[in-house]
C-alpha cells in the first residue's frame, strides 16, 4: 500500500522508499505537500488534509524500513557496504553486473550453535525458511519479508545460511553474493574465462562460476537462475513457511 501513496502524492518510488532516508528528495517534498501556501493559506482545504493523511501514513512506512534495515545490519553486519566492496572489485575486473538481479547474500557460521541462534535472529525479518541438509551441513534459504535496498537499485529478497562444516578457507559472516546473470551465463563465463576463479557444480540445476577475492577470501557467484528458484524446482515446492530440519547431528567438532 505504501506504494500506493508514494503514486497519490507524487513521489518517486526510487527516492525516499527504495534508497534509504534521502533528504534531497524527501524533506522538500515534505515542504512542498504539507506548505499551506500550496492551497491559498487554506490549510483546512480537504485537499491539504488527504495529502497530509497520506504523507503521514508514507512517513511512518519510510521510518519502519530504515528501522527494519538498522536491525538486520545488527544481525548480519553492513550488507549495504558489502555489496559495495563486491561490487567495486568487480568493476576493476571490468565486471558489469548493473540490471541484474541479485539472487542472495550467503552467511557463514563457525558452529552449529551460532547457526541456530543466527536462524532464529534472522528469522525475525522473513517471511519463510526452508531449511535442507546440504554437504554434510544444514543451510537455510531465508525469504525476507520486504526487500532491502542496495546501491544501484539493486535489492536483497533472500539470505542464505550456512553451518559447519567447513573443509576449506571460508570468511565468517557475510561470506558471498548471488548474482543471476540469466540464460547468458556460459557467455558470460566466456567473457570474463581470465578473471574468474572457477565454476562450482552443487548439481544439474546448480552450476554457478565465481570470483575469489583471496584479500578476504569472500566470492561474487554468477547463476542462471536465482537460488530461491533452483531450490524450488529441485524440491518441488515454493517456498512458503518456515521449515526447519528434524534430528541433524552436529559432528563438526569430530570433523575438525
Amino acid at each position: 500500500m505504501d506504494e500506493q501513496y508514494a503514486t497519490e502524492l507524487g513521489l518517486p518510488l526510487s527516492g525516499a522508499l527504495y534508497s534509504g532516508f534521502d533528504k534531497s528528495v524527501f524533506l522538500p517534498f515534505i515542504w512542498t505537500q504539507t506548505s499551506p501556501f500550496r492551497f491559498g493559506l487554506l490549510p483546512l482545504n480537504p485537499i491539504y488534509l488527504i495529502r497530509l493523511r497520506l504523507l503521514a501514513r508514507l512517513t511512518g512506512e519510510i521510518l519502519r524500513r530504515i528501522s527494519n534495515m538498522n536491525k538486520l545490519h545488527s544481525v548480519i553486519g553492513d550488507y549495504n557496504q558489502f555489496f559495495d566492496r563486491q561490487v567495486d572489485r568487480l568493476s576493476k575486473l571490468d565486471i558489469d553486473i548493473k540490471g541484474c538481479e541479485i539472487s542472495h547474500f550467503a552467511y557463514r557460521t563457525a558452529t552449529y550453535k551460532e547457526y541456530l541462534a543466527k536462524r532464529d535472529e534472522i528469522e525475525s525479518h522473513c517471511k519463510s525458511n526452508i531449511e535442507n541438509v546440504w554437504n554434510g551441513r544444514p543451510i537455510s534459504i531465508m525469504q525476507l519479508k520486504s526487500p532491502r535496498a542496495l546501491s544501484n537499485g539493486h535489492t536483497l529478497n533472500t539470505i542464505e545460511l550456512i553451518g559447519p562444516v567447513h573443509r576449506r578457507v571460508y570468511p565468517m559472516g557475510l561470506e558471498h553474493v548471488g548474482v543471476v546473470i540469466g540464460k547468458t551465463v556460459d557467455d558470460f563465463s566466456v567473457k570474463h574465462r581470465s578473471k574468474l576463479t572457477g565454476q562450482q557444480f552443487q548439481s544439474k540445476e546448480c552450476e554457478p562460476y565465481y570470483v575469489t577475492f583471496f584479500e578476504d577470501f569472500s566470492t561474487v557467484k554468477f547463476y542462471d537462475q536465482s537460488l530461491t528458484r533452483i531450490c524450488e524446482q529441485q524440491h518441488g515446492r515454493s517456498y512458503t513457511g518456515f521449515s526447519h530440519v528434524e534430528g541433524w547431528i552436529d559432528n563438526t567438532e569430530q570433523i575438525r
